[in-house]
C-alpha cells in the first residue's frame, strides 16, 4: 500500500470517528463522548504529524507546491488550535460543544479535500517511484513512533523486541485498516496476520485502563 492510500485511509477512519461522536455511538454500542473524543485527539495528532514529516516537507522545497504546502501547515495549527479548545470543555454533551465540534469537522473536511484534490496529485506528478516507497517508510515510521510514546509511560518501548512488537502491531492495523476498506481485497490479497492486531488490540485496552484510572485518581495524572 502506498503513502497516498495510507492517507486516505487515516482520513477516512478519522471522518468516521468524528461522525460516531457526533451520533454518540461507536458500532453500534452507546459510549461517551470524552472518550471517542480522546481516541479522536490522538488519531488526528497522530495523522497531523506523519503527513507533515513525510509528504510536507517532501514538497514544501517545490516552487509548484511551496504555497500549497504553507497553507494547509497553516491549516494543521488551526485544527490543533480548535482540538486542544473542544479538549478542554469538560461537558461534551451539550449543545453549544456539538455545535463547536461540527463547525470543526467542516475544517477538517476542508483539511482533507485540499490534501487530496491538490497535494497528492502533485506529489504524484514530482516525486519519483523510490520517493514516494520512501515517503511511505516515513509516514508509517511516524505513526509507530507516536505509538511508542503514548505507550512508553507505562513500560512499553523499554526493550527492543517489545518495540519491534509495537512497530508490528501498528503495521499490521494500517494493513488491517486497509484490508477491511477493500483495498487488499481488490487485489486478490489475504488479510493480514492478526498476531499483530490482537497485541495492537492489547495495548489499546490497557491505554484506555491507564486513561481511566488517572480520571479517577487525579494524583495519577
Amino acid at each position: 500500500m502506498d503513502i497516498f492510500r495510507l492517507i486516505a485511509n487515516d482520513q477516512t477512519n478519522i471522518i468516521d470517528l468524528g461522525r460516531a461522536i457526533l451520533r454518540g455511538l461507536d458500532g453500534g454500542v452507546v459510549r461517551s463522548r470524552d472518550r471517542l473524543f480522546d481516541e479522536l485527539d490522538g488519531e488526528i495528532r497522530r495523522y497531523l504529524k506523519a503527513v507533515e514529516d513525510s509528504l510536507y516537507d517532501a514538497l514544501e522545497d517545490h516552487e509548484r507546491t511551496r504555497r500549497l504546502v504553507e497553507e494547509l501547515e497553516g491549516g494543521q495549527e488551526e485544527i490543533e488550535r480548535q482540538l486542544a479548545e473542544l479538549g478542554r470543555v469538560r461537558n461534551k454533551n451539550t449543545r453549544e460543544w456539538t455545535d463547536r465540534f461540527e463547525d470543526f469537522t467542516y475544517l477538517l473536511d476542508q483539511q482533507f479535500h485540499r490534501e487530496t484534490h491538490e497535494l497528492l496529485p502533485a506529489a504524484r506528478e514530482l516525486l519519483s517511484p523510490d520517493e514516494v516507497q520512501e515517503l511511505r517508510h516515513e509516514y508509517a515510521e511516524e505513526k509507530i513512533e507516536a505509538l511508542r510514546a503514548e505507550h512508553r509511560a507505562w513500560g512499553l518501548g523499554r526493550t527492543g523486541l517489545v518495540l519491534g512488537a509495537l512497530a508490528g502491531a501498528a503495521a499490521g492495523a494500517l494493513a488491517f485498516a486497509a484490508w477491511r476498506s477493500g483495498y487488499l481485497r481488490a487485489l486478490g490479497a489475504p488479510p493480514p496476520d492478526r498476531r499483530f492486531l490482537s497485541f495492537y488490540a492489547k495495548v489499546k485496552q490497557r491505554s484506555r485502563e491507564n486513561r481511566a484510572r488517572r480520571e479517577r485518581d487525579p494524583l495519577l495524572r
